[in-house]
């Protein structure tokens, strides 16, 4: 395996690893990011109430998670020549970047906001990367 192959691997099992990060920060801190939700809204409705109205972080981080893993399964299948799972991992890697934008703009914590940025970003990148490798070898040749 070439090292430019290894790199996109690696890079998507680091997206992976991201994904399972954010489930159990959703399991460990469930009630702080649903008393951000419930101390953000402006409302005269009872406590109760919006806490029952509060996104479902233990849905979301298992979705995270789900995404996470089905990117790497497209790294094993990438190692073993499937070239296409190259673009199903950038895919998947897309709905991962869309799912934590999603956390970024709703009420959480701090931590939450940072942990999302930091996958966002991190997909970006390395959504960038194999795009640039793919495009790299298209020129030059494997």
């Amino acid at each position: 395996m070439e090292s430019g192959d290894r790199k996109v691997r690696n890079a998507l099992f680091g997206i992976a690893a991201l994904a399972a990060i954010r489930l159990v920060f959703n399991v460990v801190f469930e009630d702080s990011l649903v008393d951000a939700y419930v101390d953000d809204q402006n409302s005269s409705s009872p406590e109760a109430l919006l806490r029952e109205a509060a996104p479902d972080y233990m849905f979301l981080g298992i979705v995270s998670l789900v995404l996470g893993v089905a990117i790497v399964v497209a790294a094993l299948l990438y190692d073993r020549g499937a070239r296409w799972a190259m673009w199903v991992g950038v895919g998947v890697g897309a709905l991962l970047v869309l799912l934590n934008l999603a956390f970024i703009l709703q009420p959480a914590t701090a931590l939450s906001k940072i942990l999302g940025l930091a996958t966002a970003v991190a997909v970006v990148g390395a959504i960038v990367m194999v795009v640039s490798r793919t495009r790299a070898l298209r020129l030059t040749g494997p």
